[in-house]
């Protein structure tokens, strides 16, 4: 049994689209295969500047439509204009995109205060909806195909808890869900469902953290039990840096889960940082290949030491740096660093690069304006906080000389910090 994970740049058009089917052909007699899809190329993007457009109450009707056209498009070339298929599924795709705004717009004018939880529970609400209508235009265009496939929901399958924007998962009562339900179906058909989302005890949607389809995959291959998981690429595998910034980016041929796990995690756009978890601890291997030439290698991460490595860096773009300086002078003792450490959790607020002094702290995260919004007003009585925006967090492992004066010319170094051949550099852009 395998899992098949295509992400959105294997989604984005009509033509990609049908590139599946040679990957997939060779299931068409076997089944045991689970294909897990991503929203198609930057919709999920769009979604979301959907939704703030709607929450700041402004006309939102131009890029409801702009989404609307873009699947439309794509499925009438992939099932036909005149399809009754095809109309049906716009239509019920629009239902929910209005549902779901008229939800947001009547939160908004609340008269109560701005509720973080109600925003993101809303976010999560509408964005979930790009993956929802990918798995839906796939699933009829290889059923059309005459493949046997059933369409699964993974909001039924994949249990959370009510984190908004980066839900944990419930793993005992998630893989039995997916063995209940899924396994039985493997046997004569092909599996569909969705990447990114689940929900919570209450039905309510979740979603597993941006580019989280990866870890969905990696939960479903897991409870399976699966022999691999395969995720299709618009790259060869997974580089030492990416080929759109660095035009020599060098091929991993293999890699452990520990190395892919840290590379992903500091930015590594490849792989979501949760997906190793879930394989390691069942030791399934995880292939990363082309969609677009599936014979090519690409990069196994398995149970292996890769001994000599060369540098890999990772680059995180959009990132905010806050510094916390005690207002009073004393030294930042283990309490306060507590303090903000679980106000940074509480918001769910990543850390990707720290620094501190005597006196105050450092914290490289992801832009999110209204949750610093929410933690600097908390917070500034007792501290003062400087907030520097739109910076660029490079992290190179095993790094070398020659790179470190490659990435940092002619660039602002803001922060650099160093141990042993691990640097990290927040430059401005």
């Amino acid at each position: 049994m395998k899992v098949f994970k295509f992400g959105g740049a294997s989604l984005k058009s009509a033509a990609l689209i049908e590139n599946i089917l040679p990957i997939v052909e060779p299931f068409r007699n076997e089944k045991r295969l689970l294909i897990v899809v991503s929203a198609m190329g930057k919709t999920t993007n769009a979604l979301e500047d959907l939704f703030h457009t709607a929450w700041n109450l402004q006309d939102y009707t131009e890029k409801l439509n702009n989404i609307l056209t873009y699947h439309q498009l794509i499925t009438e070339k992939l099932l036909g204009k005149t399809n009754p298929e095809t109309q049906s599924l716009m239509q019920e795709f629009l239902q929910a995109l209005q549902n779901t705004i008229s939800l947001i717009i009547k939160q908004k004018n609340k008269k109560t205060k701005q509720n973080i939880a109600n925003f993101d529970q809303l976010y999560d609400k509408l964005v979930s909806l790009g993956e929802w209508i990918s798995s839906k235009i796939v699933y009829l265009f290889l059923r059309k195909q005459n493949f046997q496939i059933i369409w699964a929901n993974a909001q039924q399958l994949i249990r959370t808890d009510s984190t908004w924007r980066e839900a944990k998962v419930n793993f005992s009562l998630t893989h039995r869900l997916i063995k209940q339900n899924i396994l039985p179906l493997l046997t004569d058909n092909l599996v569909i469902t969705q990447g990114f989302i689940g929900a919570n005890a209450k039905k309510q949607p979740t979603t597993l953290g941006r580019e989280g389809s990866d870890y969905s995959a990696a939960i479903f291959a897991s409870a399976l039990n699966a022999q691999s998981l395969t995720i299709w690429k618009d790259v060869a595998g997974v580089l030492n840096a990416d080929p759109k910034r660095f035009s020599q980016a060098q091929l991993f041929a293999q890699l452990s889960y520990e190395e892919a796990a840290e590379m992903s995690f500091y930015g590594a756009s490849v792989i979501h940082p949760k997906t190793i978890a879930p394989l390691q601890q069942s030791n399934i291997p995880l292939y990363v290949k082309s969609f677009l030439q599936p014979l090519q290698i690409g990069t196994c991460i398995n149970n292996t030491k890769v001994i000599k490595m060369i540098p890999a860096i990772m680059i995180k773009d959009n990132q905010t740096l806050i510094t916390f300086s005690l207002k009073k002078i004393n030294y930042l003792d283990t309490a306060r660093l507590n303090t903000l450490i679980e106000n940074f959790a509480q918001y769910n607020l990543k850390i990707y690069a720290l620094q501190q002094t005597a006196f105050d702290i450092s914290f490289c995260i992801d832009k999110q304006e209204e949750k610093i919004k929410t933690l600097q007003k908390k917070l500034e009585k007792e501290f003062t906080i400087k907030i520097q925006d739109n910076l660029q967090l490079v992290t190179i492992k095993n790094a070398d000389e020659t790179t470190i004066k490659q990435i940092s010319s002619n660039k602002e170094i803001i922060l650099q910090i160093q141990k042993e051949n691990f640097i990290q550099l927040i430059l401005k852009n």
